[in-house]
């Protein structure tokens, strides 16, 4: 936690360890769709109302994948933290994963995968990093394949969220006027019942 006081927002991440390290040729872009999918609702928040609640209160939860970490950000005013955080935590740790949310998500990955495949800067990039990246983590794409996505099913996401949900793997990050007891308490409260895990992050290869 940095703390500001009298920052009139707050601004977190829950980091996941690992990116590329995490998924092999067959599970490539499983995190991406699975954190995409997670967000948007919780077991008992569907998402038409994470979604009300969120543009209400001037707030956003998103997802983000890269080659050595994910990151799941939320953004919020100092006066609505209290809620936002109980949005976040419901759907990190409750998600739905709804078929309606999962293919959503899917389709929207999807395009973007295709539009970038049409473009000839990135699929000569692409080629490129296969090429330099060949036997390194790196050579899967943690946004996935259009193979990939398109067939990882609700079951396989649920079960990859469960792995994923080790403590061992998780890292928060705060920026803003928030009281330090408070967030411990909150989390222990919350992530912190999640088992420990035994994660040890794989090197990269030199």
């Amino acid at each position: 936690l940095k703390r500001r006081p009298s920052s009139p927002t707050v601004a977190g991440g829950l980091f996941i360890r690992g990116g590329a390290r995490n998924i092999d040729e067959k599970s490539a872009g499983i995190e991406n769709l699975m954190l995409a999918s997670a967000v948007d609702a919780g077991v008992k928040m569907p998402r038409s109302v994470v979604r009300r609640e969120l543009a209400r209160l001037g707030s956003s939860i998103s997802s983000g994948t890269s080659n050595d970490f994910s990151a799941v950000s939320l953004v919020s005013t100092r006066a609505n933290f209290d809620r936002v955080w109980e949005i976040f935590s419901e759907v990190m740790l409750n998600p739905a994963f709804s078929k309606a949310d999962i293919d959503l998500n899917r389709e929207r990955i999807l395009t973007g995968l295709r539009e970038a495949g049409s473009s000839p800067e990135s699929a000569l990039e692409e080629m490129e990093n296969h090429i330099i990246f060949a036997g390194h983590p790196y050579a899967n794409d943690v946004s996935g394949t259009p193979a990939n996505i398109g067939r990882f099913t609700p079951a396989e996401l649920r079960e990859y969220h469960k792995s994923v949900m080790q403590t061992s793997k998780l890292l928060f990050v705060f920026v803003g006027d928030i009281d330090p007891d408070q967030l411990k308490a909150r989390i222990a409260a919350t992530f912190g019942k999640l088992p420990r895990g035994d994660y040890k992050e794989k090197p990269l290869p030199a």
